[in-house]
């Protein structure tokens, strides 16, 4: 192994310059003068050793001068004369490099002869080995020769030199620490600031603490614990000192403020908007940035969630369209919800005196689906607080929440009671223009508990609250004639559809019902003429059975006066008149061919009775209640006269139309045959 070398400048390593395949080989060979096959064995072994020797290298064969052009010979030539000029150049700087190495080592060694006399064995440290075997420690000395001459001037120009080199460095001092103080200064006045801030939020209840990947700086919790796992990581957000002191609130997610805005479209016109506010200025206090922030996210988490409820509730006429989500409430009403960015040249809305009803509803769709997503974080935390069966996972299953629904099922409850409420109050109208004084109708509607007693709620708002994700229920109390009286019960649920369906029960009859005091009281009359079934699925099919019921009633009160009408004359008069009831239960027939005939009859306005249940693609007419009822009574009768004509004639009553005559004098006079228009 070669000793090391004891110089610490070293060329930098060169890599191995032969080739190292054999096409390198060749390559290599091609670029020299005459090219591969011109090579020769003894030429290649001649220039090896006149390399090894220094000496010029033979000259080449004479194949080799043929085949060579002149400007090879140059080359090589020019090649020879660097190659001993860098030789030289390497000789001369190892030479100045060994020069200055035994300088080195001989001024450290004198060096540490002076040192030996006074410390020999730190000398003995850095002293040539050489220079130790002569056993030289301790011959070398040095001395001052004459001391610096001392007097009392030279003396007090001392004393007056350091002091005034003290004053200087005083006063430096002195200039430093008041920077230093007016930069403590600026430095207490800004964090006083900054706290300021940072104690007024955290006073106001908000959460303040480190932030997890940073844990020199302060954060505010704005959002919900509740929220769905993307949303949680969003809901903190770093307190910076600014440059003046106040805080930077770095919420990246909630840079824009946002909010989520319905809108009520009809005839592709936007008639009414929920109200947006002004967005909070940059410079604002930080508890109103931190609560614009907070109510940002809020929105942008009912808008992702209204997005995916959506997608589950096509078949209920919720669609998606581009930015928009769209809830087709008729056919030509519809709700639109979007996201906005709070002053980005949106419309306004109206506001005060100037709001339409349209503005008030989409208000209140807007305000239910926030209390909606606030209710549904206040049941997460709840699941979560509370031990519950084993049998069931506590986790949603990433099912949406009942947003859009819930909204749904109230504006579906409130139309089912207008639509029914309307019906009834144009059928009453209608019965009492007809001579039914004792027609009325009474609306029922439970009052919502909110109770805090519960066991399932905490508070009096989630009982009002969970109201609009419930089955809610009405009543209708409707008194055709003291004996026939039905009592109609609504209910409005949400799952597994959305619709509002309805119970008939028959009543007792009331008080005014005339009844012997020797029988016992009489039943409904519905119960024999026309029962209502168990279950119906829509208020259509409500209305179809009391179009139904009330001609019956009325043929079953014609029938009973032609009863008693036939008692009056004996069997084997010729005056006598009998009649009987048509199988429809509707119309009430004379035996004889030339007597009367009267038939009832209940229409509606946008159902056609004879085609079988009415026309289900009229959906705009069913849900905005334009089905009026109208009684129309056909009567056919022999003349007063005796000349055998017959008369034939039609009452109608409806809201806006009264005949002369009453009902009652209608079929009465009928019935006689003396009917005089």
């Amino acid at each position: 192994m070669p000793p090391p070398s004891p110089f610490s400048l070293r060329p930098w390593p060169t890599g191995d310059k032969k080739p190292k395949t054999m096409g390198e080989f060749i390559a290599r060979a091609n670029a020299g003068p005459g090219g591969f096959r011109s090579l020769n064995a003894d030429d290649l072994r001649a220039q090896i050793e006149a390399r090894k020797t220094g000496t010029t290298p033979v000259e080449p064969s004479a194949e080799m001068e043929i085949d060579a052009a002149s400007d090879s010979d140059e080359e090589g030539d020019n090649q020879t004369m660097t190659t001993e000029a860098l030789r030289k150049a390497r000789d001369e700087v190892l030479k100045n490099i060994e020069i200055a190495h035994q300088s080195a080592m001989m001024t450290q060694d004198l060096v540490s002869l002076l040192m030996s006399k006074e410390n020999p064995t730190t000398a003995k440290t850095t002293i040539s080995p050489h220079i130790a075997s002569l056993k030289l420690i301790g011959t070398l000395g040095a001395d001052k020769l004459a001391a610096p001459q001392v007097n009392a001037a030279r003396i007090l120009d001392g004393k007056t030199m350091a002091t005034g080199w003290k004053l200087i460095e005083v006063d430096k001092t002195v200039d430093s620490v008041m920077v230093a103080a007016t930069r403590l200064q600026k430095e207490i006045s800004l964090e006083t600031a900054y706290w300021a801030e940072v104690l007024g939020v955290s006073e106001k209840g908000w959460s303040v603490c480190r932030l997890p990947y940073e844990k020199q700086t302060l954060g505010v919790r704005f959002g919900f614990s509740e929220s769905t796992p993307e949303f949680q990581k969003k809901n903190l957000a770093p307190m910076r000192r600014k440059a003046d002191g106040s805080v930077d609130l770095a919420a990246a997610s909630v840079a824009q403020s946002q909010r989520v805005r319905v809108s009520i479209e009809r005839d592709q016109t936007i008639v009414g908007r929920s109200a947006l506010p002004s967005p909070t200025p940059p410079d604002a206090p930080l508890e109103a940035r931190v609560l614009e922030a907070r109510n940002t996210i809020f929105h942008q988490e009912l808008w992702h969630e209204i997005n995916r409820e959506a997608r589950t509730l096509l078949a209920h006429n919720v669609r998606l369209d581009g930015s928009t989500v769209v809830v087709e409430m008729d056919k030509s009403t519809k709700a639109v919800f979007s996201l906005v960015t709070l002053g980005e040249n949106e419309p306004a809305a109206s506001t005060g005196s100037d709001r339409s009803s349209e503005d008030v509803l989409a208000e209140t769709v807007s305000s239910a689906l926030s209390l909606l997503l606030s209710h549904a974080h206040r049941l997460n935390m709840r699941m979560r607080s509370q031990p519950g069966p084993p049998h069931l996972r506590r986790s949603r299953l990433g099912q949406p929440y009942a947003l859009i629904k819930g909204v749904m099922a109230y504006l579906e409850y409130e139309n089912s009671v207008g639509n029914a409420t309307r019906f009834m109050s144009d059928l009453t109208v209608v019965l009492q223009s007809a001579g039914y004084p004792h027609a009325s109708y009474t609306l029922t509607e439970p009052s919502i508990t909110i109770s805090s007693s519960s066991a399932r709620h905490a508070s009096s708002s989630e009982a009002l609250l969970s109201s609009l994700t419930t089955p809610r229920e009405f009543q209708l109390e409707l008194t055709m004639t003291p004996k026939a009286r039905v009592l109609i019960s609504g209910t409005t649920i949400l799952y597994p559809n959305l619709l509002t369906s309805y119970t008939v029960r028959l009543l007792p009859p009331s008080d005014d019902a005339d009844a012997p005091e020797d029988e016992p009281p009489p039943s409904n009359v519905l119960r024999t003429l026309f029962p209502p079934a168990e279950f119906y699925p829509n208020f259509r099919e409500v209305m179809l059975w009391i179009a139904g019921a009330v001609p019956r009633v009325m043929a079953d009160e014609a029938e009973e006066f032609a009863f008693k009408l036939a008692k009056l004359t004996p069997v084997d008069s010729e005056e006598r008149r009998d009649f009987v009831k048509s199988i429809s239960g509707i119309a009430v027939h004379g035996t004889q061919p030339d007597q009367s005939d009267v038939k009832f009859e209940i229409r509606l306005s946008g159902i056609d009775l004879k085609s079988g249940g009415g026309r289900e693609s009229d959906a705009e007419k069913r849900l905005s209640g334009q089905y009026t009822p109208e009684l129309h009574v056909f009567g056919k009768w022999s003349a007063p006269s005796g000349n055998g004509d017959v008369l034939q004639h039609e009452w109608i009553w409806s809201v806006d139309r009264k005949e002369s005559m009453s009902l009652e004098e209608v079929y009465q006079g009928l019935l006689r045959g003396d009917l005089v228009l």
